[in-house]
Formats: C-alpha cells, structure tokens, sequence
C-alpha cells in the first residue's frame, strides 16, 4: 500500500501552512486527481485550501492509467478511505471532503468515521436502483458548501474536468 505522496505531501503542508479551512476532493473511480483541478483552483480562489488525494498507487497520468488499467482495478473502497484518513489526520484542521461518483460514497465513508467538518456527496455511486445525479449537482453542492462554511460565494466553474479521466 502506498503511503503519502509527495504530490500530497505539498498538498498538506501548503493547507496547513495557509490556516485556510482546507476542502479535501476525492475522485471517483477511473479518474484522476487532475480531473478535480478547475474545482480546486475556484477553492483556492475563494480562500480555501483545496487538497486533490490520489487513490493508492495512482498512477500520475492520464496515459499511464490507460497503460496500465489494472493499477486501478483492484483497490478497495477501505483502502481509499484509509489513504484519504492517512491524508485528514494530517492536516490541522477538519476538512470539508467533497467526493463525485465512487468518491462520493467514500465521503460518506470518512464522515461515518467522523473525519470531515462538512461531507458532500455528488452523484454518489448509487446502490441498487438508485438514480445517479448530473451536472446541475455539482452547482448545488458548491452552493451548500460555500454557505455553510464561508458565505458569500458563487456556485464553482461547472462539472468536474473528463481531461483526467483514465477510462
């Protein structure tokens, strides 16, 4: 299992550094931390300290992931969840954790174990049957985040990037 990446390590000390309320996005599955970057720069533009996780063993692009697919077909949904622990316990403040698709119920994961300030699930990976969400959630959820953590703010720059995903 891979530990803190150096990537995710600047992440840390540059959120723990700012004093900033640091909003941690977890991605969902054949996707990237890249694909959360227009979400995290409107963040960070907006006073946040916006931290992108890789799941385990990520491979850095988009061209490696799609070589080596099996990379990403075998993590489980514990060992993200105790990847993006590893990533929480070390910031100095309680995040905000915003996760879409798979990265969604992840989120819900860490709230169940009482690690986010504030959980958002968007689209989560649904169960059984369940309606998944589209674009308009993205608005929605960076609305519910900005007015209930720092107020005002304008709903973020749209849907997630596709130019970081691996599928």
């Amino acid at each position: 299992m891979a530990s803190i990446s150096e990537r995710e390590s600047g992440e840390i000390e540059a959120a723990n550094a700012s004093g900033a309320t640091p909003v941690v996005f977890i991605h969902g599955l054949w996707l990237l931390p890249s694909s959360w970057a227009n979400w995290a720069d409107f963040f960070k533009q907006a006073g946040y300290a916006p931290l992108t996780p890789d799941w385990p063993d990520d491979p850095e692009t988009v061209e490696g992931a799609r070589a080596e697919p099996e990379i990403l077909a075998k993590k489980t949904l514990k060992q993200v969840a105790d990847h993006t622990t590893e990533i929480i316990n070390a910031l100095d403040k309680k995040p905000a954790v915003m996760g879409h698709s798979t990265g969604g119920w992840l989120a819900q994961m860490l709230a169940g174990r009482g690690l986010p300030a504030a959980p958002v699930a968007i689209a989560r990976l649904p169960e059984k049957n369940w309606p998944v969400g589209d674009a308009l959630h993205f608005k929605t959820a960076s609305s519910v985040l900005c007015t209930t953590t720092r107020p005002p703010c304008t709903p973020g720059p749209g849907p997630i990037s596709t130019t970081g995903s691996a599928a």
